[in-house]
């Protein structure tokens, strides 16, 4: 495929980091957010791990509202901007048990002019062994993104991993 899509330039006046990851230490799925920015978030994490903000969410209850409360106050939002989180979140929680997602990928949220928040950035990594519940998801595979060898491995059958150097995992 090989896209590129443009959109309309924004008026950031700030951005936030906001993930959905599984937690394996604590076996459960956990937003994790900053009100830091999104670009340099590993670095937020190295220098600055009191500027994240982590939130589990047990697996029976499902996501609670005081939960998206916690997160919208810990990134310093305000009034409608607090009930509009809660409903984006929601949605992105439903969005990753919905296609078998292993991560809800790096989501960049900022404020527009008129202090609206907008996602202006998102990246979904959705696990292979759900794909075939997802052919609508499957046809939008991009081949050319994938590691040349992984995929090579993948038409066999196999798993395999590569690392950094001359190693992999199989």
């Amino acid at each position: 495929m090989n896209q590129v899509y443009v959109e309309v330039g924004s008026k950031i006046a700030r951005e936030i980091y906001l993930s959905l990851v599984l937690n394996r230490e604590a076996g459960r799925i956990a937003f994790v957010a900053s009100a830091a920015g999104g670009m340099d978030i590993e670095e937020v994490a190295e220098h600055s791990p009191d500027k994240i903000i982590r939130v589990n969410v047990h697996p029976t209850a499902g996501l609670q509202d005081y939960q998206c409360r916690q997160l919208a106050f810990g990134l310093g939002l305000s009034g409608a901007q607090i009930a509009q989180f809660g409903k984006d979140r929601h949605a992105l929680y439903r969005l990753y048990f919905g296609a078998g997602r292993e991560s809800g990928g790096g989501q960049s949220a900022d404020r527009d002019r008129r202090w609206d928040l907008l996602a202006l950035d998102a990246k979904i990594n959705i696990e292979d062994n759900a794909l075939f519940r997802h052919k609508d998801l499957a046809a939008l595979r991009d081949d050319s993104q994938e590691d040349p060898m992984e995929r090579k491995a993948a038409e066999h059958e196999l798993n395999y991993v590569s690392l950094d150097g001359n190693i992999a995992c199989m």
